[in-house]
């Protein structure tokens, strides 16, 4: 594994990084490493919901592109909400979801499943490559 940490800024959101190698071992090291932002900031109750997002994405950049490495972070844009971002460095396609496959169908249904949690999420090409990013609800549900 090949990590870099970036760790809360004295101005700006708190936000945590790591660059993965483009490797099986990525997407289980990115779920703990979330989950740990996450629990530093009090947030543990989004926390699946953050390493299902950040499972499908990184999973989705090692089956469609050529990286050599995966980078992903978690920033906490607002009291509200946090972002998921993976970034790899393919400038091809943007993601995007389709329509849902077949019930026999092995895959094809992350996107989807990704936006239908999501408050937002999107795409867009940055210098070397492409990010995707999905933002999260932190707010907790009422009791």
């Amino acid at each position: 594994m090949t990590a870099t940490a970036t760790h809360t800024a004295p101005i700006g959101p708190p936000q945590y990084g790591e660059r993965y190698a483009a490797d099986s071992a990525a997407p289980a090291e990115a779920r703990h490493h979330v989950g740990l932002a996450l629990a530093a900031w009090d947030l543990d109750h989004v926390t699946d919901t953050a390493r299902l997002v950040v499972s499908e994405l990184l999973t989705n950049a090692l089956a469609h592109t050529n990286s050599p490495v995966i980078d992903v972070s978690v920033t906490r844009t607002s009291q509200d909400t946090v972002r998921v971002t993976v970034t790899d460095t393919s400038c091809r396609t943007l993601p995007a979801t389709a329509p849902l496959p077949g019930p026999d169908a092995e895959s094809g249904r992350g996107l989807v499943i990704v936006a239908s949690i999501a408050r937002a999420w999107g795409s867009e090409l940055v210098n070397g490559g492409k990010q995707v990013w999905v933002d999260l609800d932190t707010s907790r549900p009422a009791r």
